[in-house]
């Protein structure tokens, strides 16, 4: 019966007891957002419901903009709220340091900042010139504004910083997005692979530099819109903001524009629990939110529950990355959903998930 898949994907969570908690509540996020996924695609096609504006080309784009939002916001201002290997890896991609972030999250909540551990990082990177220019703004009573020298401090040309960022980015992640593009196409493209290992190979390598020109693009794009809001508000002596942190994590997302339209809908998935959970954070820091008991391992295995129910049954619901996963590792080959769905039904669903 269609029920039993359900159910047996229920009982099958439970293993994630097994794995270290500092994953628990990424599994469950990520999860959850697949069984959404799912549920949304299968009422789409049958009719029943969907949000408006979702049959617009963009809507991907504009779900990993506004989740980007989230997360470059959490980024500066409560990096507590992201996973800790997830900031690391913004940090030591991104353009600026993290001594720099901390003293700007300090600056925006009116806090004392740490002028000590600032100025040697400044000294050390810029030396006296950069000492210089961002001393002044650190000698006030209440630091209103962690100036623009202070986020290049080896440099005193913005420009110039922005470029460094791009070509910096580009140097660290290239090697990771080579990793990403072939391991998954020798595993899951075997035979591809043995026919046609070149072409194989060119596409991954192709594929993989125009990943790291997004990425090193978004990251770039970030740094000009915080140092030109640093230009302007510097002259006007106005005090940071730290919703400006936000505007430019959505206007750094126009980046993803630059990559294939199934990988944008990729990074929207990926990025769209990180960007809920530190929203669920910070709600929850104010009270207006709460938690459940078991609540990580409860949503894991009721997500896992809803991908197998529609795996079994309504596989063109299920993102064709999960159900080539799903195909490999449990020796199904599941091709057509089962029973219900009509042939024009099947047709909008495929076109749904490229989309």
């Amino acid at each position: 019966k269609k029920w039993h898949s359900a159910v047996a994907g229920f009982v099958a969570g439970v293993s994630m007891l097994v794995m270290d908690k500092s994953w628990h509540r990424t599994l469950s996020l990520y999860m959850a957002t697949r069984a959404i996924q799912c549920c949304y695609n299968y009422n789409k096609a049958n009719g029943l419901f969907h949000f408006w504006g979702s049959s617009w080309n963009h809507g991907d784009s504009l779900l990993f903009a506004l989740s980007s939002a989230s997360i470059m916001y959490a980024y500066v201002m409560r990096p507590e709220t992201l996973p800790k290997s997830y900031h690391k890896f913004i940090v030591r991609q991104g353009p600026i340091h993290e001594t720099v972030l901390n003293a700007v999250e300090d600056s925006c909540r009116g806090s004392k900042v740490d002028t000590v551990r600032l100025m040697n990082y400044v000294k050390d990177k810029g030396g006296e010139r950069a000492v210089a220019a961002v001393r002044p703004y650190l000698e006030k009573p209440v630091v209103d504004m962690i100036p623009v020298e202070a986020l290049h401090p080896h440099t005193s040309s913005s420009i110039l910083a922005t470029f460094q960022s791009f070509v910096g980015t580009a140097q660290r992640i290239l090697p990771v997005y080579l990793s990403l593009t072939l391991v998954p196409a020798v595993v899951l493209r075997t035979n591809t692979v043995l026919k046609d290992p070149a072409g194989v190979l060119a596409k991954s390598i192709f594929s993989a530099a125009r990943s790291t020109a997004f990425l090193a693009t978004f990251c770039s794009s970030y740094m000009a819109q915080a140092c030109l809001q640093r230009h302007i508000f510097q002259r006007m002596k106005w005090k940071d903001n730290k919703i400006t942190y936000w505007v430019a994590g959505l206007f750094s997302s126009l980046a993803v524009l630059m990559e294939k339209k199934n990988r944008r809908s990729e990074l929207a998935l990926y990025c769209f629990p990180r960007a809920a959970d530190s929203i669920f954070l910070i709600l929850n820091d104010h009270r207006l939110m709460f938690t459940i008991p078991y609540g990580q391992l409860v949503l894991f295995c009721s997500s896992m529950s809803a991908i197998m129910f529609f795996y079994e049954n309504h596989v063109k619901t299920v993102s064709p990355l999960v159900a080539k996963l799903l195909n490999r590792f449990l020796e199904h080959d599941i091709q057509i959903s089962s029973g219900i769905e009509k042939d024009a039904q099947d047709k909008k669903m495929i076109k749904l998930n490229e989309e």
